[in-house]
């Protein structure tokens, strides 16, 4: 499992190194988009960037951990969705329900950008 996690943490940040991205039912992002629908998947913030999600079934609870020294959001550009502040070392999980594709970004940083596909 730590493996698994080191993993996605070096994709995290290759993918996300540049990229152009109140608790309710909302998009979420994911590392196995195969476990999505039987549980939880995370999204992890770190060293500014969100990491890569794939595709996530309707139905799942995602949780985003941030794993940076610095304050985050994980806000939806076209605002179905926002975390509010996520601390150093916070979290912040939601439902996802609604299939569709949503950009989201950091609203304190925001070259942190970020594109979640929720499938049916």
């Amino acid at each position: 499992m730590r493996r698994m996690f080191v993993v996605f943490l070096l994709l995290l940040v290759v993918a996300c190194g540049s990229s152009d991205g109140a608790d309710e039912p909302s998009p979420a992002g994911g590392d196995d988009p195969a476990a999505a629908g039987e549980g939880e998947v995370t999204l992890s913030i770190v060293d500014f960037a969100f990491g890569d999600v794939g595709p996530v079934p309707a139905g799942s609870t995602v949780r985003v951990v941030n794993g940076d020294d610095a304050t985050h959001t994980w806000t939806a550009a076209d605002g179905t969705f926002d975390s509010g502040r996520i601390d150093a070392g916070g979290e912040f999980s939601t439902t996802v329900d609604v299939p569709g594709e949503y950009a989201f970004v950091c609203s304190i940083h925001p070259s942190m950008t970020g594109t979640l596909v929720v499938t049916e």
